[in-house]
């Protein structure tokens, strides 16, 4: 036995004293955190502060790919909905309820940006962006206070709702080296697909304009 762990620690010593095993080498990846910000379109009102994360990859010098996730924080909108009478002795038939209206957004994309200058280790770059997206606004009403005993929404306790959008997204971005990462900004506009090869696509979230900034980090471990 004794003979046994001496062996498999001398083993196991060699194997980490070892170039492969010493360095985990993931030249090419990097990871950004950013804070973003979404206007969307088509009267809404909706514009949204949020954050997300991207993982990338340096396919060459000039061009990379990565996957992304934004998730915006909840806006609220003035909006109302009508009460309908429970009994047919009350009057009047229907009344206006006021409430509020709760909207997230998230947002998944997977993209590639080109460098027209600099590259991905360069001081500095500028590069152009396009992505396929996924948008996806769950929202929830909130009721005021009514007459519940004598009146009922269609939805008595308020109502959750998701709507949802795939996107066409393209756009500018530009990097400085910080030593330590990268800081980057990026301007996007986000085009609802209304078609995927011949069918058509129901898009429920109009074109929106969005805003990332934030750091970019290379992933070297030694």
């Amino acid at each position: 036995m004794k003979n046994f762990i001496k062996n498999s620690l001398t083993y196991l010593f060699i194997i980490s004293a070892s170039p492969a095993f010493s360095q985990i080498n993931l030249e090419g990846f990097s990871f950004g955190a950013h804070g973003s910000y979404i206007m969307v379109g088509g009267g809404t009102d909706i514009n949204n502060m949020g954050g997300g994360m991207k993982l990338s990859y340096a396919l060459e010098e000039n061009m990379v790919a990565y996957l992304g996730y934004n998730h915006y924080l909840p806006s609220n909108h003035d909006t109302y909905v009508y009460g309908y009478r429970t009994n047919e002795e009350i009057r009047p038939r229907e009344i206006r309820i006021d409430a509020v209206e709760q909207i997230s957004l998230q947002q998944f994309v997977i993209g590639a940006k080109y460098y027209l200058m600099g590259d991905y280790e360069a001081i500095g770059g500028l590069y152009g962006l396009a992505e396929m997206g996924y948008l996806r606004a769950p929202t929830r009403t909130h009721f005021s206070h009514y007459d519940q005993e004598n009146y009922k929404p269609r939805h008595a306790d308020g109502f959750a709702a998701s709507y949802s959008s795939y996107n066409i997204n393209i756009g500018l971005g530009g990097e400085v080296d910080l030593l330590f990462g990268y800081l980057f900004a990026e301007a996007k506009l986000n085009l609802p697909a209304n078609q995927a090869g011949n069918r058509a696509v129901i898009s429920e979230i109009p074109t929106s304009v969005s805003f990332n900034g934030g750091i970019r980090f290379p992933l070297y471990f030694f």
